[in-house]
């Protein structure tokens, strides 16, 4: 996310946000390297998951990783809203990790 806003980030990303919701590009909070870093966060009360979607075409490829850092900032008690998910079509996800309980913290986790 150095590149510094949303619309630098190019076509690759996607983000769907609830009525309240806030994709950022931004260099408050510490972020984890760099000068910047993605925050996904409401304007007001709990309204809707905000999510930030990577379109990437891995026909063909082995052996591909996901590799990302993240932390909590101040979160509520939705069970099910952070997570990390994947899917091969964009219809069907599959939940790859739950950012809940000790995969939630305030410091930044790998």
């Amino acid at each position: 996310f150095e590149a510094g806003s949303l619309a630098a980030l190019g076509g690759y990303w996607e983000f769907v946000l609830g009525s309240t919701g806030r994709a950022t590009v931004t260099s408050t909070g510490s972020p984890h390297s760099g000068t910047s870093h993605l925050l996904l966060d409401q304007t007001a009360t709990y309204a809707a998951a905000q999510q930030a979607i990577l379109h990437i075409d891995l026909l063909g490829k082995t052996n591909v990783t996901l590799d990302f850092w993240q932390k909590e900032f101040g979160d509520r008690a939705e069970v099910t809203d952070d997570r990390v998910q994947i899917s091969a079509n964009g219809v069907t996800w599959y939940t790859i990790i739950n950012l809940t309980g000790a995969n939630s913290e305030p410091e930044y986790q790998h």
